[in-house]
């Protein structure tokens, strides 16, 4: 780049409005049936219909495997669907998903006066967010992208790197290669059978009434989640090469668009995807100890031990983290909300000094309460990872995992170091001496924790009765009260040099973020009538 050869260059990108539509019609039956005395059963259906989303501006499309265009050679290449702003651009166009019936089950059974145990299960789906949808607004002909890239190869012997002769080169001074280049447009596109997400839920417990006001419950919760909404950018992604030239190797060379049928054959590059195929697990110990509000006090106690798990994120518009688009399997793993200890502690109590004290005494003493929650969780997953165009698959974006050699994590781990970095190793393609590196990496997703949290919230109040209906508070509250760091994930794997194998780059392993703030204290003052 200082020399004033880029890499790449990319043009500008429109933004053309959306509009965005869908009907959706929801009702349920429920009814309660008290089979003895100390037996229940709640039973219940609901019935979902979740439209389609579209565009009624007829902005949003996508790139067509279903509907090809035939060359004049014969060939069949993919199109852009529908035809902007036309009829069919301003309606659904994939097939409406049937509604959904869900049935919910539940039971409540008492063998004795103090323990009851429940149970339960259901099926549950949720609309689809819209901007998994109005994103593939940004299509050509009103918006898209046009990507140039340097074709470079490996000089023997050496860790420079030289054009490709006869291919055009990038400069600062040019950078879209003059007018007659021809270069890739990046499309998107949502796949034709999409789904809702169907979600199976249920869980088992027992609750048993302990002295001391108290109450134990311990249970188990499992989910089972499937079509969650994804996306990926290497949906036409080159398989890895020592070939830089990814354009020449993608699956998809060429489209056609209808709307734009001047521009004849134009060259396909990056497919940016959305897709309803991901699945998720969860599983959780559930224990709750708690006291209800008497006397002046409340606490509880409750932790949980759990896995949360799938081939992809839950969510509306997430990355899958897919090193290959069409292999869930090799991506699967925890997901990035997995907490596999969380325990929570909390208190209220009505300080009860000076409650028969009357005059200035009575306002100074009396009426005092403190509060508090103590968080202790583990930390949240992440994955290692390398260059993303060290392959050369031009998945631009497709996180590219490394080869794991040894587990990687440390048991004297602190902000300095938090993992090993030599436990990991390299892939790559372009170090000449190197060929065997040239594959994806054997290292899975989300396989790295960050560290966990320990943070108490503490508080006073002061309460004043100022008339029978006039009731005034002054609250003093503290947020991270012992100002301990909940640091964030730590600086990822990096290499100084080209031709570096082991990671090398300063401070590796590092941690130089926080996930929320260091102590807050507030002060408030409230009025109830």
């Amino acid at each position: 780049l200082l020399l004033g050869y880029p890499n790449r260059s990319q043009t500008a990108e429109g933004y053309p409005s959306v509009n965005m539509r869908s009907r959706r019609v929801g009702a349920y039956v429920t009814d309660e049936w008290r089979v003895r005395s100390n037996l229940t059963i709640t039973a219940g259906f609901r019935f979902d219909y979740m439209g389609n989303p579209y565009d009624k501006l007829g902005h949003v499309r996508t790139v067509s495997l279903e509907r090809p265009y035939k060359t004049p050679s014969g060939a069949t290449i993919p199109t852009l669907y529908p035809l902007v702003e036309q009829a069919e651009a301003k309606v659904k166009f994939w097939k409406q998903v049937a509604p959904f019936w869900q049935p919910r089950l539940g039971i409540a059974y008492r063998p004795s006066s103090k323990w009851v145990v429940r149970t339960g299960a259901g099926q549950y789906t949720s609309p689809q967010h819209f901007v998994q949808i109005s994103t593939a607004n940004l299509m050509p002909p009103l918006s898209g992208f046009q990507q140039y890239d340097s074709i470079t190869d490996a000089v023997p012997a050496s860790s420079t790197r030289m054009f490709r002769a006869g291919l055009p080169i990038l400069t600062l001074n040019d950078p879209f290669i003059g007018a007659s280049a021809t270069p890739p447009v990046s499309v998107w596109r949502l796949e034709p059978d999409r789904q809702e997400r169907n979600v199976w839920q249920w869980s088992f417990d027992i609750q048993r009434e302990l002295p001391w006001q108290l109450g134990l419950t311990v249970g188990y919760v499992g989910s089972k989640t499937t079509h969650s909404a994804n996306s990926y950018e290497n949906f036409n992604g080159a398989l890895p090469s020592r070939d830089t030239n990814f354009q020449a190797r993608r699956p998809l060379q060429q489209f056609f668009d209808p709307s734009q049928p001047e521009k004849g054959i134009q060259t396909l590059g990056r497919i940016f995807a959305f897709d309803s195929y991901s699945n998720q697990h969860y599983h959780g110990l559930q224990t709750k100890l708690e006291r209800r509000f008497s006397q002046g006090l409340s606490f509880g106690v409750s932790y949980t031990y759990s896995k949360a798990s799938g081939d992809g994120e839950d969510g509306g518009n997430e990355g899958a983290g897919r090193q290959v688009y069409l292999s869930r399997s090799g991506s699967r793993g925890r997901t990035a909300f997995d907490l596999t200890h969380n325990a929570v502690i909390h208190f209220v109590y009505e300080i009860p000094f000076g409650k028969n004290l009357k005059g200035a005494a009575g306002v100074l003493l009396k009426g005092w309460q403190t509060n508090g929650i103590l968080s202790l969780r583990t930390g949240f997953q992440w994955t290692p990872t390398v260059g993303a165009n060290d392959l050369n698959t031009g998945g631009d974006g497709t996180p590219i995992r490394p080869d794991r050699l040894r587990d990687g994590r440390l048991s004297s781990a602190s902000r300095d170091l938090w993992y090993d970095p030599t436990a990991f190793q390299r892939v790559n393609c372009n170090i000449a001496s190197r060929p065997d590196l040239c594959h994806y990496g054997n290292a899975g997703r989300n396989i790295m924790d960050s560290p966990g949290q320990r943070n108490l919230d503490f508080s006073f109040f002061k309460n004043f009765e100022v008339t029978e209906r006039v009731k005034l508070q002054f609250r003093a509250e503290t947020f991270n009260m012992s100002n301990t760091p909940y640091f964030g994930q730590p600086i990822n794997l990096g290499f100084v040099s080209l031709n570096s194998i082991t990671p090398d780059a300063p401070r590796v392993g590092e941690i130089r973020s926080l996930r929320a703030a260091m102590r807050v204290m507030q002060f408030g003052l409230k009025v109830s009538f």
